[in-house]
């Protein structure tokens, strides 16, 4: 699935696995093992199960980088790649512009899987003649893969399935807003269904396998939720400047006022440790650094602050240990 989310770099893509994904990776490669195997043969076959893991997540990775991919190319900016219990998630920066990018960003997971699906598959065939367990691996794979395609291909936010359908609705409405609502709601209505299905398994055939259906069903529920919420605010600050929101003030300082001319006419406290300065900025980290004594200044803004406060440099900033080198 692609979702948006705010970002740092337009070309890193970072990959964070979760440690829940090799428990789930072990359940689905819990097939490979044969109960009747030797000693060797069960060593082989946890070898199998931890290759099968690794294959496994590799192929959501690979769903998810298309996403990315896609996005790149299509001119949206990627934050990262997470890889979590449900799945992955592709955070891409900034919402597609129209509905064919949407739809193109979107379209491309799931045909990844479908043919690792397909390929995995195509290859058990000519394995199953002469290496039992690799052909059992790709079997495994291929079903995984194909599974991974289709579910996603569900009628349903946060699903891939579900934004196609919202870039459906979109070009035909021309209306985002509304096609999203709708979205949501088959979102909504595919996750209830799914945790009525696994608590009517439970309950009535005792397999409580199915309470995996319970817990799917209430994530997509609740991703849903968080997409309306998400796009009901994006709507709402869309075109609204900053001037908007910000609260006016006359307490602005002169940025090329003397300090000594600012500290008589405001004195000192709390109240200089934050006041706007028309024409000047200053980054939040630079600010922090200072409060906590660690600023390392430009040699340009050293020797100046030097000249303006008339004292050597060494009596403003002192070098140690920690400090990053020059260059």
């Amino acid at each position: 699935m692609a979702i948006t989310d705010s970002s740092a770099s337009p070309a890193s893509v970072i990959v964070a696995l979760g440690g829940s994904l090799i428990l789930e990776g072990v359940e689905v490669a819990g097939g490979i093992q044969d109960p009747e195997t030797s000693a060797d043969g069960h060593g082989l076959a946890i070898v199998a199960a931890v290759a099968a893991v690794v294959l496994f997540f590799g192929s959501v990775f690979l769903h998810e980088l298309s996403h990315s991919l896609m996005a790149i190319k299509r001119g949206l900016k990627v934050r990262r790649i997470r890889l979590f219990i449900f799945g992955g998630v592709s955070e891409i920066e900034e919402e597609a512009e129209t509905p064919s990018d949407e739809l193109a960003v979107t379209l491309a997971g799931p045909l990844t899987s479908l043919g690792l699906g397909i390929g995995f598959l195509v290859a058990a065939w000519p394995l199953s003649m002469a290496l039992d367990l690799p052909a059992r691996i790709a079997l495994i794979l291929g079903l995984a893969n194909v599974s991974i395609a289709v579910f996603n291909l569900l009628p349903g936010l946060p699903l891939d399935g579900g934004r196609m359908l919202r870039a459906l609705l979109w070009r035909r409405s021309g209306d985002r807003i509304r096609a999203t609502r709708l979205a949501v709601r088959t979102g909504r209505i595919l996750g209830a269904l799914l945790m009525v299905f696994g608590v009517v398994v439970v309950f009535t055939l005792r397999d409580f396998a199915a309470i995996w259906f319970v817990a799917v069903g209430w994530f997509l529920f609740e991703a849903a939720t968080t997409s309306a919420v998400q796009e009901a605010f994006s709507s709402r600050i869309e075109g609204v400047l900053v001037g908007d929101v910000m609260r006016p003030t006359e307490s602005a300082l002169d940025g090329n006022a003397s300090v000594a001319a600012t500290l008589a006419m405001h004195g000192w406290g709390d109240k200089l440790r934050a006041m706007p300065v028309p024409g000047w900025s200053v980054f939040s980290k630079s600010i922090s650094s200072i409060e906590n004594g660690r600023y390392v200044p430009s040699t340009y803004l050293a020797l100046k602050l030097a000249r303006v406060f008339r004292v050597p440099v060494e009596e403003l900033f002192q070098l140690d240990d920690e400090s990053p080198p020059v260059g």
